[in-house]
């Protein structure tokens, strides 16, 4: 039997930002999360924030970062159309904390950016 990948997933991967970086985004973020009671969507024992972060002046050289990512993309990909920043949100999930498996109707592409996660992640 053979395998074939019809409908294969591509997967962008980009080593980006800095410590200093990092350590403005958590603590931007924790700040958020303890002026804003946030929602409750996929969030197990987490904090899920509203979904306009990408507004927000505090996240502009993230979201440079992602649309900087998104230009590489679409290039790739040979799409035509300008990206799009549909929304964007941030997650805390202290441990046992996670988010339940889930989609993301309507998006050509999905992303994340890891601001802080354990060594001992595993990606699957």
């Amino acid at each position: 039997m053979n395998r074939e990948l019809y409908f294969a997933t591509p997967i962008y991967v980009k080593d980006v930002g800095s410590q200093e970086f990092n350590n403005q985004l958590e603590q931007n973020i924790v700040n958020w999360s303890k002026q804003d009671k946030g929602e409750v969507r996929t969030n197990v024992n987490g904090w899920h924030s509203t979904t306009d972060m990408h507004t927000k002046s505090e996240y502009k050289m993230l979201v440079d970062l992602l649309y900087e990512a998104q230009a590489f993309i679409y290039k790739d990909e040979l799409l035509d159309n300008e990206p799009y920043l549909g929304n964007m949100w941030a997650n805390i999930n202290p441990p046992g904390g996670y988010n339940r498996p889930h989609t993301h109707p309507n998006s050509l592409w999905s992303g994340v950016y890891y601001v802080k996660a354990p060594q001992s992640t595993w990606w699957i």
